[in-house]
């Protein structure tokens, strides 16, 4: 990372193994950054570092380049873009790459870990950011080296360098004579295959001391310096998995460099270079990670790269730890998930349908996002779903869930102190799926509809007598199996219409409101295949109502901005790796836009399966970030749970028997 637009912010470089290129990604301040500018590369560039190459200020992007035997420079055009590639020769297969002043004329030179032919390249810098012919120094044979650091580690004002070399289980310290050439390498042990080595003053006396990341053996290796630029035996502190990253950063604020690896592992250090076990953040599938104050509260934060390309931010609390979710148990098999005050203290709870027990779960928010022990209401047979408002008039919010088995909806009325009466079952068509809560006929009171995926593929409306209970159900026809449906203005005339998305005939069903409760249908519009539910919100912020589904078997969300008049543009796709099964849209980084946070229900627990893409402002959506809650999510809410100002979300996890809270840790 790299403040590569002089704003004060770092920004974050990434190599691209497969696209051959790097990613330049800037800062928006609140901890997001804005999309990728790419620019190509040498073939396949395995490792990048910035540095002021050319001594104008700002800091450039070199790239090691594994295919071409290469590293490629580009300078800074002063405002974060980039300048055309210049590529050097270095030896075969580079890894890394590390920028530092070998040479001591105050320019920054290349160091090169190259893995095929087991050495070291030495690129000087000609004052410029143009380059010398490269210089080779032997690692050892066969021992693969894979990363490159440099460091004062014997004290005499000159950098080292420290090689961790993959097959040799070492780190190799080549020591620097004084002017930018090094004597042969000296090696000490480390764990299983290290991928990554850094140096820094790990126990505080003022040497610089060594750390691996080892990708097999589950530990990471530190190496305290002697004092004279030899290194003590290794401690290995064990991590979650294989580790193929590690940085040094004073995570928790005492003056003490702490280390990190993935998965994310977190290990604290206690002031004289040992370390307290792991705290670990599960990441799933780290390739990379660095560390920065991302949003500028004062705290260095982590920044993850997936192995595909997905970037992940931990925001750091001061205190060295960083948000995870809160595992809630609820009932069997939980299907679906809202937030609302339910008990009436100004605080939203958590209700949740739970398809294998046939209960709906109520859990209390006792502040700061902690929950009261569930509290479980009968319903009838599968309650797929669940929505809560006021069906009765009291003020209080009542809840509703649809019994997939016994083609009802049980309504359970609130206490007035979120404990419910017990269910009341309503008739409604065949199988429904989904259920929504809206007045339809203006009559002061809530109605409801649901959305039917058995015979007759009915929506069905079931308006309010005003007590609580209601009349028989009047069906409107859908087409196949609707799935989702959502409540909304979409014409503009003050009156609340109905979106249905349709599962398998891949479209949305549109039913205008005559102004009475009764429905008129519109032609069906294309939604992409299997949307399985529906949200309506204004996208764009034009004031019109825009449409976004969770498409299962296409994958990802699809958006479709209103035009005005209740008609849609053609739909656009995103997150297209995401099996989601629910979306739901919210203010998360406080710009004023709504951006769309989706669950992956093919995601697995220790893989990201919470996946959050933020709006541009215009109802097209860039930047993606993704987050590990519990196993199969399938159910996604939003609110702000712990009363900072900030939404958080809430997930229904299906076979972990949970629900997941993600707490907010943007800064508006």
């Amino acid at each position: 990372m790299a403040d590569l637009d002089g704003d004060g912010k770092p920004d974050v470089v990434t190599g691209n193994y497969n696209g051959d290129t790097v990613s330049v990604l800037f800062n928006k301040g609140s901890g997001t950054f804005a999309p990728k500018v790419d620019y190509p590369t040498g073939i396949r560039p395995y490792s990048v570092a910035a540095a002021d190459l050319n001594g104008d200020g700002k800091p450039d992007v070199v790239a090691a380049n594994s295919g071409s035997a290469t590293v490629s420079v580009r300078f800074n055009l002063m405002d974060g873009t980039l300048g055309p590639s210049v590529e050097y020769p270095t030896g075969a297969d580079p890894y890394s790459v590390a920028a530092a002043d070998l040479n001591g004329d105050g320019k920054p030179d290349l160091a090169t870990a190259n893995y095929a032919d087991n050495t070291v390249s030495v690129l000087f810098n000609n004052g410029d950011g143009t380059f010398a012919a490269k210089v080779d120094y032997p690692a050892g044979t066969n021992y693969r080296p894979d990363s490159v650091a440099a460091a004062d580690v014997n004290g005499d004002g000159k950098l080292d360098l420290a090689v961790a070399t993959y097959f040799g289980a070492d780190v190799s310290v080549f020591l620097n004579n004084g002017d930018g050439t090094f004597a042969p390498k000296v090696g000490y042990a480390t764990g299983s295959f290290p991928l990554l080595v850094v140096a820094a003053d790990l126990n505080g006396d003022g040497k610089p001391d060594l750390a691996t990341a080892n990708e097999q053996g589950g530990a990471l290796s530190v190496l305290l310096n002697n004092g004279d630029g030899t290194f003590a035996a290794k401690v290995d502190y064990p991590t979650k998995g294989d580790a193929k990253s590690i940085v040094a950063l004073d995570l928790n604020g005492d003056g003490k460099l702490d280390l990190a690896t993935p998965n994310v592992d977190v290990f604290l250090n206690k002031g004289d270079g040992s370390f307290a076990p792991a705290v670990t953040y599960p990441a799933g599938g780290i390739s990379a990670l660095v560390g920065a104050d991302v949003n500028g509260d004062g705290k260095p934060d982590l920044v993850t790269q997936n192995d595909g390309v997905t970037l992940r931010v931990l925001l750091n609390d001061g205190n060295g730890a960083f948000a995870t979710p809160r595992e809630h148990p609820a009932g069997d098999g939980p299907h679906s998930v809202m937030t609302a005050d339910l008990s009436g203290d100004g605080k939203p709870d958590l209700a949740v349908a739970n398809r294998d027990s046939n209960t709906v779960s109520v859990l209390i928010n006792g502040g700061n996002a902690t929950f009261a022990a569930k509290v479980d209401y009968p319903t009838g047979t599968e309650p797929w779903s669940i929505t809560t408002a006021d069906l009765n008039g009291d003020g209080a919010l009542d809840l509703a869930a649809t019994n997939y088995l016994d083609h009802t909806v049980s309504v359970l009325l609130n206490k007035g102190d979120g404990t419910f009466d017990p269910k009341v079952d309503h008739p409604t068509g065949s199988d429904p799926v989904d259920v929504a809560a809206g007045d339809l006929n203006d009559d002061g009171h809530t109605d409801l509809v649901t959305a039917g995926a058995g015979g007759g593929f009915f929506v069905s409306v079931l308006l309010s007598n005003g007590n609580g209970t209601f009349a028989a159900p009047v069906h409107y026809q859908a087409q196949s199996n609707p799935h989702g449906v959502a409540l909304a203005d979409l014409n503009d005339d003050g009156k609340l219409d109905i979106a249905a998305a349709n599962y398998s005939s891949h479209t949305i069903t549109l039913l205008l409101n005559n102004g009475d409760g009764t429905f008129k249908d519109q032609l069906p519009i294309s939604s992409g295949w299997h949307p399985e539910k529906i949200v309506a919100a204004d996208l764009n912020g034009d004031g019109k109502i825009d449409l976004a589904t969770a498409t299962g078997y296409e994958r990802g969300v699809n958006v479709l901005l209103n035009k005005g008049d209740g008609t849609f543009a053609e739909k656009v796709g995103y997150m297209p790796n995401v099996v989601s099964t629910s979306v739901a849209a919210v203010d998360l980084n406080g710009d004023g836009k709504l951006d769309l946070a989706a669950v992956n229900h093919g995601g697995l627990s220790a893989s990201e399966n919470l996946h959050v893409i933020f709006n541009n402002g215009d109802g097209t959506f860039a930047k993606e970030a993704a987050y590990v809650v519990g196993n199969k999510p399938i159910s996604v809410a939003a609110s702000d749970l712990n009363d900072d100002g900030t939404p958080d979300l809430a997930v229904a996890c299906h076979y972990g028997d949970v629900v997941s809270v993600v707490l907010n840790t943007c800064i508006p």
